[in-house]
C-alpha cells in the first residue's frame, strides 16, 4: 500500500512538538525513497543535534506505538537551516525583518520581510517597499548577512 495519512501524522507531531517548545517548519514525504522528513524550527533560538535526536526518538515511538505507517520508511528529522526555504505564508511571518531573496519568473530581489500579509509579503529593497503576491513566488529563502566579515 506505502499510503499514510500526513495529516494525522502533522496533527501528531504538532501535539509532540508543542511539548518541547519547538514547532513545525514543514513535513514532506517522498513516495521513492519511503523518507518522512520532518523539519522542526524554535522561535527563539537554533535547533539542536539533540533537540533532533529527542523529536527523532519521540516521534518514531509515536508512529510505531499507533502503526501510523503500516510499510518501511526512513525518518529523518533536521532543521530547516540558515538559508531556510521559505514556501507558505507562516515562513514569510517567521522571518519577519529578515533579508530574503526571492525568485519570480522574470527576475531575483533580495530585500528585507518588512510585513507578511495574507496575500504576499511586503519587502524593503533599495529602490523602495514592494508587495509580492504569494502566486507569484516561484522560490524564496533567507540569506545570511555579513557585516565586517561577522553573521549578523
Amino acid at each position: 500500500m506505502d499510503e499514510m495519512n500526513l495529516d494525522l501524522i502533522t496533527e501528531k507531531v504538532n501535539l509532540i512538538l508543542s511539548d518541547m517548545n519547538l514547532r513545525l517548519y514543514d513535513i514532506q514525504f517522498n513516495k521513492v525513497s519511503k523518507t518522512l522528513r520532518i523539519i522542526i524550527d524554535r522561535k527563539d533560538s537554533a535547533v539542536t543535534i539533540k533537540d533532533c535526536e529527542t523529536v527523532s526518538n519521540a516521534i518514531s515511538r509515536e508512529l510505531d506505538n499507533n502503526n501510523l505507517i503500516d510499510f518501511p520508511y526512513t525518518l529523518e528529522v533536521s532543521s530547516p537551516g540558515i538559508e531556510r526555504p521559505l514556501s507558505r505564508p507562516e515562513h514569510f511571518k517567521w522571518a519577519l525583518g529578515k533579508f530574503i531573496e526571492v525568485v519570480l519568473s522574470d527576475n531575483r530581489v533580495c530585500g528585507h520581510i518588512r510585513e507578511a500579509r495574507n496575500d504576499g509579503v511586503l519587502l524593503a529593497l533599495k529602490s523602495g517597499e514592494v508587495l509580492i503576491p504569494y502566486h507569484k513566488i516561484l522560490r524564496a529563502k533567507t540569506l545570511e548577512e555579513f557585516y565586517n566579515g561577522k553573521r549578523r
